[in-house]
Formats: C-alpha cells, structure tokens, sequence
C-alpha cells in the first residue's frame, strides 16, 4: 500500500484512511468475504501446485485464481464512509482512494484486473463503472507485480464494490492470478489550504528483463513508460558468468556500484563475470526510448535486470554492497530515496517473494530456469540517521549479492 504519509501531512486539511478487506489475498484457503458474479467466480488457489515449481502467494501458500473457466469475476462491497472518510467528504468529491494489487500469472497470457464500482445507498451505481475500469493486464510469468491505482470518489457514495475480474487465454485453467489487494483514502477538505508534498521522490514506471544464456551482444532495454525531462534512470542487474560492458549505450551513464561477487568487493569497473551493477543518469527526450548493454557469456548462465524511473530525484548519495541476503546500513538524511537489490543465483526451487519488512516493491525477475534473479524495493527515509539493514526474503536461500543505494 501507498505510504500516504510521504505525500501528504495529516492534520485539519487532509485525512486518510486504511480499508479493511476480508481475505484480501486467499489466506484463509477459501472465498470468504468474496461472492462471486461471472461464472463461479475466483477460488482459492494453492500456488505451491504450479507446474513448474513452488510458488506462494503474497502471504501464504493462496492466492486467487480463475479456475477451469474461461472468465470469471467476484466482488466485496465495502462501506465508503468510515474512519475519517465522512459522507460531507466524499459528497463535496474531496476523496481519492489508492486500490492496489499484486499479480501474476503461470504462462504470462491469462489476464486479470482489480477495479472499485462506486454505489450508493440504494446499490445503485452512482456513476458508470466502465469509467473506472482499466484494460485486462497481462501478467508477469511466476513473478508477483504490484498494479497501483488511483480513484476519484463521486458525490454520493457510500459503498466501494471492490471488483476483480479474470481471463483466461490459453490452457484449460484460468491462471490470472491475483495475490493480495489494498484500499485506502485520503480526502481533503474542501474549505482548507492543503498541498501535497509533490517534492517526494516516487518511482514512475519500470522495465525488467532476464535471460539464461544470453550469449556475447547486446540487449535492448526500453525506457520505462511515463519517464519525463529530469527523471532519474536507475539501471541495476544482476549477472552470472556473464561479463558487462562498463555502461548501458548514450551519454551521461554514471556507475555507481560494481559488486565483485567472486571477490565480495566493490570495485568500479570490476573485471568479474558474477556482478551486481548499478547505473544512474538523468533523462531527456533526445535521450531515445531504449538502450543497449553489451554482454559477453563466459559461461551459458544468465542475468536479470530491472531499469526504473524515479521521478523528484536528481542527486546519488551513497551505496554499498555485501555478499549475502543482507543489504548494508548507510546513514541517510531524512527526504532521502533508499533502495536495496538482492541477486540470486541458482534458485531453481524457490521465486521472488515479499520485499523486506518495511520496504515497497519497484520490480523483480527470474530468469527462466532460475539461474539469475534479481529483486529491487524501495522507500522514502523519514528520519535522519542509519536505515538499518535489509534482509532478503527467506526463500531466497541462494541469495549471494545485496546492496543499499540513496538518492535525493
């Protein structure tokens, strides 16, 4: 969920509150709380039964899926007026609700969408749903992706029928997979001065990528959607038995990280060919929609990377590396931009999970036959002083590289 407090002040110009879903993410094992509209709708699905491998849910071994069914859809009404969210609120359209998911998929072809249908109080819609619904998305193959979204509520509202639909689009089974989803509100009253802290450094959009084997050329990377003039590229990638050139192609790449994994060293450049690498530049329309990194196999294993965009960020503070699942303590101010990458290599088992406690998702991949992966979070520092440490995820038991980057 949104931090909502790093984009806004809490007081007498604007209240927020959290939603409370029932089984938001099939934990229970069963659809409680959920009824069900398109065919049968949702069921409960055991992840740990994916063909390919163990694979569990956001948290536990359920998520929701779509069964043996070409298309299915299930709802659960919520009550718009709660906590701080009141009916003069919402009726002067000074609410906005963050409904996020996260999603996944077994073959990356069946689809899948979470959107609100505002009512009110007779049930009846106050205004048309297809408003507010977004396209089918496409789904990350085995690989949980966190689906942020913003509404605005309309006058007259008083119950959020949270909807979730999916489709499936090859195979027998409907595997539109989604693994947890969040409600909260913030409002702003209509007779206060309220400004939201649009100084805050947020991540805009990410490309992710990935191969076993990727033999000696180039890959070709796009710049991920909605970058603007003065956004911050962070290109991080993790690779095995793979060497890398010393920069993505164009102008003003800086590396910031070259992680020796053989020699648990930060070195920049690094001569290793098992690396974590981390390049930052600041991008410009003329600066092209996509960018090459030249590889050369030394050894038919892999890597995986993810670029992301962070916007109101223009200045790289500091890193460090550590071999291992746990990413260095730097001392940070508070407004700084912290984010840890975790590599992997060989976890054939297991998949990319949670980030760590504390942290939010920016983007993760597995290479295909799990010989690479890679898994970046990210958050805003609140308070001067040491950010701690960071531990990956547990079922990374082969995780061998970790490191703490800040930005302003």
């Amino acid at each position: 969920m949104a931090n909502l407090s790093d984009y806004f002040t809490q007081g007498t110009s604007a209240v927020y509150h959290t939603y409370t879903i029932t089984n938001p993410d099939a934990a229970t094992g069963n659809m409680t709380g959920w009824t069900a509209d398109t065919g049968t709708g949702f069921e409960a699905y055991d992840m740990q039964t994916v063909a390919d491998g163990v694979f569990d849910g956001i948290n536990s071994q359920y998520a929701f899926g779509g069964g043996n069914q070409a298309a299915c859809s299930s709802f659960q009404d919520i009550t718009a007026v709660a906590g701080n969210i009141t009916a003069a609120l919402i009726d002067a359209s000074s609410v906005i609700i963050y409904l996020d998911f996260y999603a996944t998929s077994y073959l990356q072809l069946d689809t899948c969408r979470v959107y609100p249908i505002f009512l009110d109080g007779s049930g009846n819609e106050v205004r048309n749903h297809t408003h507010n619904r977004p396209s089918l998305y496409a789904t990350q193959r085995r690989e949980w992706v966190r689906r942020d979204q913003r509404f605005y509520v309309p006058a007259g509202t008083r119950t959020i029928r949270i909807y979730m639909e999916g489709e499936r689009n090859n195979g027998t089974y409907n595997n539109s997979h989604v693994g947890l989803i969040e409600m909260s509100a913030v409002a702003v009253t209509p007779s206060a001065t309220f400004t939201a802290n649009e100084a805050a450094p947020y991540l805009v959009g990410v490309t992710e990528q990935s191969a076993n084997a990727p033999g000696t050329g180039n890959i070709t990377v796009n710049v991920p959607p909605g970058t603007a003039d003065g956004d911050m590229l962070v290109w991080m990638q993790f690779s095995r038995n793979t060497l890398v050139a010393a920069a993505p192609s164009g102008t003003g790449w800086t590396e910031r990280l070259d992680y020796d994994v053989g020699a648990s060293t930060v070195t920049t450049p690094s001569s290793g060919d098992d690396t974590l690498n981390v390049w930052t530049k600041t991008w410009n329309t003329g600066d092209g929609s996509s960018f090459t990194l030249g590889l050369t196999d030394q050894g038919t294993d892999g890597y995986s990377m993810v670029l992301a965009t962070f916007r109101n960020v223009t200045t790289f503070v500091d890193e460090n590396a550590s071999f291992g699942t746990t990413a260095p303590a730097l001392t940070a101010s508070a407004g700084d931009l912290c984010i840890v990458c975790h590599g992997t290599v060989f976890d054939i088992s297991n998949d990319i999970s949670a980030p760590p406690p504390t942290l939010r998702r920016v983007g993760s991949t597995l290479s295909s036959s799990a010989e690479t992966g890679i898994s970046v979070s990210s958050k805003v520092i609140s308070s001067a002083g040491s950010t701690g440490t960071f531990v990956s995820e547990s079922v990374w038991d082969t995780t061998v590289a970790s490191a703490t980057i800040l930005v302003n």
